[in-house]
């Protein structure tokens, strides 16, 4: 339903279904991305055999150990509301920022 003068492309785009202005969305910006040098990787659907893939889809670090990979996924897998995966994220950031001072604390201690 048009008010006045308005653009036919738009129109057009408020009925498109939703799932089909998501992807013609994420498209422009994949062009957007791939236009200002942004390499766009395509990746296999996920499988949970998978050994290869299962890095990638569950965002587990380079420099992450695979046995704190594997307490940072049951942590977040028992998490039953946002705030508590929020502050499971924020303690976890917490341990983070400790290990890595006791790091730089032993470095500077063995200069």
């Amino acid at each position: 339903r048009r008010l006045g003068g308005g653009v036919a492309g738009v129109d057009a785009r408020r009925e498109e279904p939703p799932v089909q202005r998501l992807e013609s969305l994420l498209a422009g910006w994949k062009d957007v991305a791939s236009a200002k040098g942004v390499a766009i990787r395509h990746s296999k659907a996920y499988s949970s055999s998978s050994e290869e893939n299962a890095g990638t889809a569950t965002g587990k670090g380079k420099r992450t150990s695979a046995e704190r990979h594997e307490k940072d996924l049951s942590l977040m897998k028992s998490c039953t509301s946002w705030r508590k995966l929020h502050a499971a994220l924020v303690e976890r950031e917490s341990e983070m920022m400790k290990s890595h001072g006791e790091r730089m604390r032993k470095i500077r201690d063995d200069l």
